[in-house]
Formats: structure tokens, C-alpha cells, sequence
């Protein structure tokens, strides 16, 4: 590290930053992602090819209007996977509104699933999206993970 005072003053583990100093998307961010995308996720596991026979069932679950609702998240997944000092200036500014984006998404699932007429599968989504907002509302870490993007060298 290059501050001569230390770990000390970090807010947070070395270990939870990158070899550019941002810090590491955590585990629960990937999560909360990947039940935002979990329409294109449906989506994908019914149409494999060794298990679309089995699986086929899931496209059922997957309305188009859910997967119009995950593009935001969709977006935010974008961004985390070229997230890195010479990304450019869209990848950057996705990133920063990250957490407004994967909310975006969240709420829209959740007015989506409050008007679904798949019962116990609507309630599942129902806890996962409250679930989800809390997560991103209340996390500091995933605030300050979203706040972080790396700076370009000057």
C-alpha cells in the first residue's frame, strides 16, 4: 500500500480492495444481481439443450414484461464485469448509478410480482425483491462499492 499511515485508516479490510484500489464487489451484491436477472437466468436454464425437456416448464415463469424490467440490472452486470480503471465513460456512469439502476429493477419486479397470478412462485418473488431493496438500501458497503469506480490515472 502506499499510504505510509497504514491499513489503519481504510475503512474496510486490504483485502475487500482490488489490485486498482476499489473495492471488491461483494458476495452480497453478486447476489442481489443475479435474483434481479433471475427472469433471463429462468430464461436460460429452459432453453439448454441437454435439460430443456426437464426445465421447459420454467418458461413459463418468465413473462416479457420481467425481463424488460431486469434490462437495468442487466446494465449494472455490464458494468461490474468491465469495471476497471480504462473502462469507459458509459461502463463509469452506469456504475455510479448502480444502485439506483438494480433498484429500478427491483421495484419494477416487485409491482410485477404484486400483480402475478402465480401464487406461491409471486410470493417468493415478493420476499426476494423486499429482501433485495433492503439489502441495497440499508448495505454501506454496497454504497460505498458503487461510489468507488476507480479514478482514471492523472
Amino acid at each position: 500500500m502506499n499510504d505510509p499511515r497504514g491499513h489503519r485508516f481504510l475503512p474496510y479490510h486490504p483485502d475487500a480492495y482490488d489490485e486498482h484500489f476499489a473495492l471488491r464487489i461483494p458476495l452480497t451484491l453478486w447476489a442481489v444481481l443475479l435474483y434481479a436477472l433471475h427472469a433471463e437466468c429462468l430464461l436460460l436454464l429452459g432453453h439448454l439443450p441437454q435439460a430443456g425437456a426437464e426445465l421447459g416448464y420454467l418458461l413459463a415463469y418468465v413473462a416479457p414484461n420481467e425481463l424488460v424490467a431486469s434490462l437495468p440490472a442487466l446494465a449494472v452486470l455490464v458494468a461490474a464485469l468491465r469495471r476497471r480503471p480504462t473502462a469507459g465513460r458509459l461502463p463509469r456512469f452506469v456504475w455510479r448509478q448502480g444502485a439506483w439502476l438494480l433498484l429500478a429493477s427491483l421495484v419494477a419486479d416487485l409491482a410485477l410480482a404484486l400483480t402475478s397470478r402465480h401464487g406461491a412462485w409471486a410470493a417468493a418473488r415478493v420476499a426476494g425483491d423486499l429482501a433485495s431493496i433492503a439489502v441495497v438500501v440499508t448495505s454501506a458497503r454496497i454504497r460505498d462499492t458503487f461510489a468507488d469506480f476507480p479514478r482514471l490515472p492523472v
